[in-house]
């Protein structure tokens, strides 16, 4: 492990170094066929008519290397595959993030032509799924969909957004992943949606309650999307989240270092659950906002934790945890963690 000095100084050589993002989290369009009751999509807007084939020719100019596709639900843009091709042929490796229930055998195949990987959220059970999305029958759906998939060895990955509703039935979901053959990830949920419900969201008082699962659950191999503070369970619990950090693949927060996200309308956040945008790509490129934007600048100097965050020994394992829910708690981007309890 990293000392904090060390981490900070390789984050903010990285940062500076770079004139724009490795990677960018693409919403082409903010129509979804699902009500997830977490969804952090609060800047839907209806039918944008941003020409997206223009946003592509930015990216590749800015020379980005990775593309998730998401939405709302991609897979709704009758183009969707024509922009693949369009960012594919532009040398960007593209991810499909999708709900799953659109998934026909012959989209499949596309997918797979195209030489694209996909992920599929899958959220428990089939009726935790189906409640939590907001739409019966959406769990068969999805269900039908990962069998396409992997009928067609498309690379594909499960994502699951853990809730103080769905966490326990993480076995289960990573049963379904093991028998196609994909990979298995968890997001912690970041309540910033209009339609997300706090009833479903972990505290600094019930957050106890997952970390003792994912300790002692037999699931192995699977990855964290979004980092947990390691003080979460308070001094006393460190080396119990050392273990689950050791257990997980965690993977710290990038917004603003190597990675942006870029809503329908064209305007650029530093990830998908953050509420600050930092530009419009219909009025300027992606370079000059990634080197003109106040907060994406702190981001690449590794200045937009608290500082107690810091000088944490453990500040290359957390990176100081989710700055778009400390904004949604608080306001501010610098402000701690809700989870976090040393700060």
């Amino acid at each position: 492990m990293k000392s904090p000095e060390e981490f900070r100084k390789g984050s903010q050589q990285l940062g500076r170094a770079l004139s724009s993002p490795i990677t960018v989290e693409l919403e082409v369009t903010s129509r979804c066929n699902n009500m997830c009751q977490f969804c952090y999509n609060v800047w839907e807007k209806g039918h944008s008519h941003t020409n997206m084939t223009a946003i592509l020719d930015q990216l590749q100019e800015a020379d980005v290397k990775m593309l998730f596709f998401t939405g709302g639900e991609p897979l709704m843009r009758r183009d969707i595959f024509e922009l693949i091709e369009h960012a594919r042929n532009h040398s960007m490796k593209t991810c499909v993030v999708t709900n799953g229930t659109l998934l026909t055998e012959e989209k499949a195949q596309m997918l797979k032509n195209l030489h694209t990987s996909v992920q599929v959220s899958l959220h428990g059970t089939e009726k935790t799924h189906d409640s939590l999305v907001g739409v019966q029958g959406a769990y068969q759906k999805a269900a039908c969909g990962l069998n396409h998939l992997a009928d067609h060895r498309v690379p594909t990955n499960i994502n699951l957004a853990l809730t103080r509703l769905n966490f326990r039935e993480l076995p289960h979901v990573e049963d379904v992943a093991k028998s196609l053959g994909a990979n298995l990830s968890m997001t912690r949920l970041v309540l910033t949606g209009k339609h997300a419900r706090k009833a479903l969201q972990f505290t600094s008082r019930t957050i106890s309650e997952l970390m003792r699962f994912l300790l002692h659950c037999d699931v192995k191999g699977a990855s964290i999307q979004s980092p947990f503070p390691v003080c979460c369970l308070g001094e006393e619990g460190i080396p119990s989240m050392l273990e689950i950090y050791q257990k997980f693949d965690v993977v710290g927060c990038q917004g603003g270092i190597t990675w942006c996200a870029v809503s329908p309308e064209g305007l650029v956040r530093t990830c998908g659950a953050m509420g600050s945008e930092e530009g419009d790509l219909k009025e300027e490129s992606l370079r000059s906002i990634w080197s003109r934007s106040e907060f994406i600048w702190k981001c690449r100097t590794f200045s937009h934790v608290p500082q107690k965050c810091l000088d944490c020994e453990y500040l290359s394992l957390c990176t100081g945890g989710c700055r778009a829910d400390a904004y949604a708690a608080s306001g501010g981007i610098s402000d701690p963690d809700p989870l976090s309890t040393l700060c």
